[in-house]
């Protein structure tokens, strides 16, 4: 009988950015898995590109930390023949094309969200190269097909920071109780105007600790 180990891989994750007024908040999953096997369970999803634009990622580990390598580059080196931060579109784009170009042989999906003067911007950039803006929220990985309609129930526009926050760590760790490719821990991300960005980690436990069980 054919070992799990042997089966081909299976690559998922969870990852998520909404809006509260006055920022916005990133949140991920810490797992990365290969088929049965978790190769590391406090992986960081949450990237930063340049100043207060961040991309989640989800995919392969190896081909989606490149890409955002890429990216980074790319911003960095558009930043000074701008003379200013490129906006959140232009890091979207510059995500989406790398995704696009090598759509045969990466294994990428995105959410790349920032601030443009003090406007928080949400996009979402599916394998192959498909590019989304989205109004208040999104969701994408595994995870998120058990837990798109809960944020479709219970967001609302214009939520606080902590409602928010209480939301998204409520969804990731439904996701993680749900999805066998997302677990390990929470990351957040923080983004507000005029302030540094400010992550927060959610151990195991205190992931746990926020749902019931029930069978």
């Amino acid at each position: 009988m054919q070992s799990d180990l042997n089966l081909p891989v299976d690559l998922g994750t969870t990852i998520m950015a909404l809006k509260f007024d006055g920022g916005l908040l990133l949140a991920a999953d810490s797992r990365t898995s290969q088929g049965s096997y978790v190769s590391n369970r406090m992986a960081d999803k949450i990237t930063p590109l340049i100043d207060d634009i961040y991309v989640c990622r989800s995919g392969s580990s190896a081909d989606t930390q490149t890409v955002a390598g890429y990216a980074r580059y790319s911003l960095d080196f558009h930043s000074q023949q701008l003379g200013k931060r490129p906006s959140v579109q232009t890091a979207a784009y510059i995500l989406r094309d790398f995704a696009y170009q090598n759509k045969e042989v990466l294994s990428v999906s995105f959410i790349c969200a920032g601030l443009d003067d003090e406007k928080a911007r949400i996009f979402s950039i599916a394998q192959g190269g498909a590019i989304f803006e989205q109004k208040n929220y999104a969701a994408a990985g595994s995870g998120s097909t058990y837990v798109l309609t809960y944020l479709d129930e219970k967001y609302r526009p214009n939520m606080t920071e902590t409602e928010v926050r209480e939301l998204a760590v409520r969804a990731v760790s439904l996701a993680m109780f749900r999805d066998n490719s997302s677990g390990g821990c929470i990351r957040l991300c923080v983004l507000k105007p005029n302030t540094k960005p400010e992550r927060i980690f959610l151990q195991g436990d205190q992931v746990q600790s926020m749902f019931p069980v029930h069978r």
